[in-house]
């Protein structure tokens, strides 16, 4: 995909046509292996190498640990883990790792949904979430990460996506949404999902995603589902964006202040 060529470019082109990240772990003819932890990491300055000591002081630093990779070190700074594997079942994510135990950071978040089939976030998964929460906590997590990037039934999905939230929060969970872009790209109601989002008091974190296959050279500012940046404004949660790696950080921040959005550190993709 076209990347846009300067701040300026992006917060001023069409949007595309979006398609959900690329998430290769679901490749039915390779059942994901089990993996620990990840990755390598920019310096937030656009060049190549690693983020400072001092700038990791100053940021949330996250990362995704795949269940489909062999493990690496976590950026520096990194306080949230997230243990990524695709499926959009509690059952399936916890079976396919990477456990709590392996991440860094002292926030470890399940990781539930993803850019294929598997991934799709059901009404009454959402529904019945409360039940699950023991075996979330039981197997050492203490947050869960929502991937939304496609939906369907929005009137039932978005109160149930609600319900989950909440009962999270009374457990003593913590709550991440993240999507594809500006909202997810394969909805019937995307500015509906955002706006749930960015008004409700039980998230802890939003965390757009700039990239599309995970290898991009420059944060992609693309909106989804015709959805403006600008629908981001206001949001009770902290933003933090999913970015290929902390290279990405200060045009990001860049941007997103354009937006009169502030944003507190970002998430890395890219090496989980």
């Amino acid at each position: 995909m076209l990347l846009t060529a300067s701040l300026m470019a992006a917060a001023h082109a069409p949007s595309r046509a979006m398609v959900p990240n690329i998430n290769p772990e679901l490749d039915d003819a390779r059942p994901p292996p089990r993996n620990s932890s990840v990755a390598h990491d920019g310096d937030g300055s656009g060049r190549d190498g690693p983020l400072t000591s001092r700038m990791a002081d100053l940021l949330t630093v996250g990362y995704y640990s795949f269940s489909w990779t062999p493990g690496g070190g976590a950026p520096p700074g990194t306080s949230i883990g997230i243990a990524f594997s695709g499926w959009g079942t509690v059952s399936a994510a916890l079976q396919a790792g990477p456990s709590a135990g392996a991440l860094a950071g002292t926030t470890k978040y399940l990781s539930l949904g993803g850019g294929n089939t598997h991934g799709v976030l059901s009404v009454a998964m959402l529904s019945g979430f409360a039940s699950s929460i023991p075996a979330i906590s039981g197997a050492g997590f203490n947050g869960v990460c929502f991937d939304v990037e496609e939906s369907h039934d929005e009137t039932q999905m978005i109160p149930a996506m609600e319900a989950a939230f909440a009962s999270c929060r009374a457990a003593g969970l913590r709550v991440m949404v993240t999507t594809s872009h500006s909202a997810p790209v394969r909805s019937s109601a995307p500015s509906a999902f955002v706006a749930s989002w960015v008004a409700n008091s039980n998230i802890d974190i939003l965390s757009p995603q700039l990239y599309t296959s995970g290898k991009e050279k420059s944060p992609q500012f693309d909106t989804s589902g015709g959805v403006a940046w600008s629908s981001w404004r206001g949001a009770r949660a902290v933003i933090l964006p999913s970015l290929v790696d902390g290279s990405h950080y200060a045009s990001t921040k860049a941007f997103f202040s354009s937006q009169g959005i502030s944003i507190g550190g970002y998430v890395q993709w890219k090496g989980g």
